[in-house]
């Protein structure tokens, strides 16, 4: 059976096996729904604000009535980030490593910190692709983090890896052609712009976004935590 609470502004979900402990919940996106899912006959779905401030107080009554567990802690980094404050939401993530959520800790920490520590950023988020290697968030992250240090054959990998897991992958997709620009494979970003069903007005668009990578002014091309 399959139970859904929506809110009117949510971003994320809560998602549990009724058959595996609580310790298999885990925090995750919309997207993340069907490669989750996969396998698993029973399982319920909660969705949750993480933008909206009153998030906070609602992850404070779960833990009084079913007490702390590592994907509350998730929950609690990813509102405290949405909400811009990045030492708490830093000091949340810490707290789940080395336990069950430890990968989506350090993804969290490596969108914490790729403002501010670009190196400890991408640090993070490596280590966070070696837990969870099928991610195709968590690749296209470390992917985008790396495009913006100048490391672009690193970078290549990781963005080709998460379009091949998920060819509909927009972000990623779009990420890739944007390295392919910055690094000079002009050939190569038309090719996959081509297959994508870009148009010459979007690339030419992310042609500007990729002269602003290669001076080191490139908006954040990633996804929450």
């Amino acid at each position: 059976t399959l139970f859904t609470c929506v809110s009117s502004c949510y971003r994320s979900m809560l998602l549990s096996d009724p058959d595996l402990p609580f310790a298999e919940t885990t925090a995750t996106q919309l997207r993340d729904y069907p490669e989750w899912h996969r396998g698993r006959d029973r399982y319920a779905i909660w969705m949750i604000p993480i933008s909206c401030p009153r998030v906070l107080a609602h992850i404070e009554q779960m833990r009084i009535e079913s007490g702390d567990r590592p994907a509350l802690g998730l929950f609690e980094g990813r509102a405290l980030y949405g909400l811009g404050l990045m030492g708490q939401a830093e000091a949340a993530y810490r707290r789940l490593l080395r336990g069950p959520l430890d990968a989506e800790a350090h993804h969290g920490l490596g969108l914490v910190l790729s403002g501010s520590q670009p190196d400890r950023a991408i640090e993070h988020l490596t280590l966070a692709v070696r837990g969870r290697p099928t991610n195709v968030r968590m690749r296209n992250d470390l992917g985008f983090a790396l495009t913006q240090a100048g490391r672009y054959r690193d970078a290549r990998l990781q963005l080709a890896t998460a379009v091949e897991l998920a060819p509909d992958d927009s972000r990623a997709r779009n990420n890739l052609v944007l390295l392919l620009l910055a690094s000079g494979d002009e050939a190569g970003a038309r090719s996959v712009a081509r297959d994508a069903g870009i148009d010459e007005r979007r690339l030419a668009q992310m042609r500007v976004q990729a002269e602003r990578i290669r001076l080191g002014r490139a908006q954040p091309s990633i996804s929450s935590p």
